[in-house]
């Protein structure tokens, strides 16, 4: 199960980054973080938060701060859906695989991995607990 688990987030959060790091006007904001962490934290849902957090990932520690707020764009939006337990116990589990992942590992570039592994975990677990209109 540890494996499945950990398969599925590496698999989402592996996935190619294709949003811009741009602001509402178009123009590139890569080089002014205090910019894009404003939009992420203001972001309407998770799925914009995570997009622009990845778009604007630097692989090192500032990543933990962006992904981090997109994190809590996403936990809020979750809580509103007022998840199943065993969905919340799945993203305690979740996280705690990616922590473990990179437990032993050195460097900024590896809590950043990090910190977009828990990301892609509490979007699926949202993912997965939101209703689908029409079904």
């Amino acid at each position: 199960m540890k494996k499945i688990l950990l398969a599925i987030i590496m698999i989402a959060s592996s996935v190619t980054f294709g949003a811009e790091c741009v602001n509402e006007k178009g123009e590139d904001i890569y080089n002014q973080p205090e910019v894009f962490m404003a939009m992420i934290e203001k972001a309407d849902s998770c799925y914009s938060a995570k997009s622009l957090a990845e778009a604007c990932a630097y692989g090192s520690s500032l990543d933990i701060q962006t992904a981090g707020a997109a994190y809590g764009v996403c936990e809020a939006e979750l809580t509103k859906t007022n998840p199943a337990k065993n969905l919340t116990d799945l993203l305690t589990g979740m996280n705690s695989l990616c922590n473990k992942k990179y437990e032993n590992e050195d460097g900024t570039m590896y809590r950043s991995m990090n910190a977009f592994c828990r990301l892609s975990a509490v979007e699926w677990i949202l993912g997965v607990a939101s209703p689908v209109d029409g079904l």
